[in-house]
């Protein structure tokens, strides 16, 4: 009897343990199970989080590349893949990555919304369970002036203010009796970045940087020294270089040329056609035709020396374009282009250094790769100066007539009684002794529209608004 009980007893305790280990088991796999679920749905997250920031970087160099059309549009499309405009009424949900970017035209400021998501491979279409993720991001494009960009890529940034780039360290200094006329800016909230000595001062408005308080940003009492108002910008301002373009390969060679006194061909030294013209040297006069179609010449080296003088001969609405590769050089009373219009030529450099001094004259615009630029004595360019360089010099008796100097990585020193007329847009200016640089807006800006300004808005600065 007590056998049997026994059994009966263990019989029972060997259901509750099966009972027990069932019910262990099932939580034990459920948990597996949720935890198993939540490690996909993090990931999922993640990887819609990963595809919601590539659809920012989307739109970016949409934006970069001039396929945006204002106001807003919305494109959707595969990570790594094409992506197209969005319609709504042909929405499949085969899409990883949803983007709309939106543009205030009055203040040139950009709003990016970007959607990811993360379907699970089992189901597609709108029907697939999906983890999604949402960025934001807004940025205020520098260089946006309303309406369409020129002939080159992207836009040209904007181009109204004597400005300092630097954001810290010195910013604008003036000393003796200079003086700034216009309008001037800096980036600069930095303690003392801003200085005057003696009766220096600026004629026209101050900017200093977003946030920046003038007390501190102009150092000591220099705030009497601004004929205008002292006001902050209302963001941060980014000047990047336009794309150096690529030198052309398929010239034919038309050997050097020598321009001497003796002896003189019989119309004079000339070049009418386009070409690979390895070394240039001009003592007397060169004349360089050009009809409808732009004059195209490469050379290693042009140098136009003592009294030489290049002319050019138009007879159409065709301009000279000069790629130089290694050396330039202007000296003595030297002349190119004197008395021209300065948007009949452009020059490309890709050497060190350029250097107008004594009576020589440039009449034209000039991009240089890297070029530090002195001009000095009474030497003077009447144009365009791009450069990627890190100093430009304006001394003695020399006359910028730039236009634009824009070298947003260089200092600029204007010292003697040198002067600058135009738009500057450097990285510090220094003006000392009695030098004047005078603000002039009355700017032909083709030069500018044909560059490549692909890479200038760049969307720094901008701030991300996490979803």
């Amino acid at each position: 009897m007590r056998n049997q009980s026994q059994a009966g007893a263990a019989m029972i305790f060997a259901v509750i343990i099966g009972v027990v280990l069932t019910v262990v088991g099932t939580a034990m796999l459920m948990i597996s199970e949720s935890h198993a679920n939540e490690v996909q749905h993090t990931e999922d997250l993640a990887l819609a989080n990963s595809y919601a920031i590539s659809g920012v970087e989307l739109a970016l160099g949409l934006i970069k590349q001039g396929g945006f059309e204002p106001p807003a549009k919305t494109y959707c499309g595969k990570f790594g893949g094409p992506y197209l405009e969005y319609d709504p009424e042909q929405d499949t949900g085969d899409y990883d990555i949803l983007f709309t970017i939106e543009l205030n035209d009055d203040k040139g400021e950009y709003t990016i919304l970007s959607y990811g998501y993360a379907r699970r491979a089992s189901q597609q279409g709108k029907a697939a369970s999906a983890s999604s993720s949402a960025v934001g991001y807004t940025f205020t494009d520098p260089g946006y002036q309303g309406g369409s960009g020129g002939g080159g890529s992207g836009k040209p940034p904007k181009l109204d203010m004597i400005f300092a780039t630097a954001e810290s360290g010195k910013a604008i200094e003036l000393t003796g009796s200079s003086v700034i006329i216009g309008d001037t800016g800096t980036n600069s909230t930095e303690l003392n970045s801003v200085s005057f000595v003696g009766t220096s001062y600026i004629q026209g408005d101050l900017y200093i940087g977003s946030g920046g308080d003038y007390n501190s940003v102009i150092k000591g009492n220099g705030a009497s020294h601004v004929r205008g108002t002292i006001t902050n910008l209302e963001s941060k301002r980014n000047y990047s270089l336009p794309e150096f373009p690529e030198f052309p390969e398929n010239l034919p060679n038309k050997g050097d040329v020598n321009a001497g006194w003796w002896p003189i061909p019989d119309g004079g030294h000339r070049i009418t056609e386009n070409g690979y013209y390895p070394n240039i040297d001009v003592h007397s006069e060169l004349t360089i035709d050009i009809d409808n179609s732009d004059r195209i010449i490469r050379t290693d080296s042009l140098r136009v020396l003592e009294s030489g003088k290049i002319k050019l001969n138009r007879t159409g609405s065709g301009k000279l374009v000069l790629y130089v590769a290694d050396t330039f050089e202007l000296t003595g009373g030297s002349t190119i282009n004197y008395g021209g219009d300065y948007n009949s030529l452009v020059m490309y450099f890709g050497g060190n250094a350029i250097k107008v001094d004594g009576n020589t004259k440039f009449v034209g615009a000039v991009f240089a790769l890297k070029s530090n630029i002195n001009i000095n004595g009474s030497g003077g360019i009447t144009g365009h100066i791009v450069t990627g360089g890190n100093q430009i010099e304006v001394t003695g008796d020399a006359l910028a007539h730039v236009r634009v100097l824009y070298a947003p990585e260089a200092s600029l020193l204007v010292s003697g009684s040198g002067k600058v007329r135009g738009i500057a847009v450097v990285k510090d200016i220094s003006v000392l002794g009695n030098c004047r640089i005078i603000l002039d807006e009355s700017l032909n800006l083709d030069f500018f529209n044909q560059l490549d300004w692909g890479t200038a808005t760049d969307g720094s600065g901008g701030t991300w608004l996490q979803g």
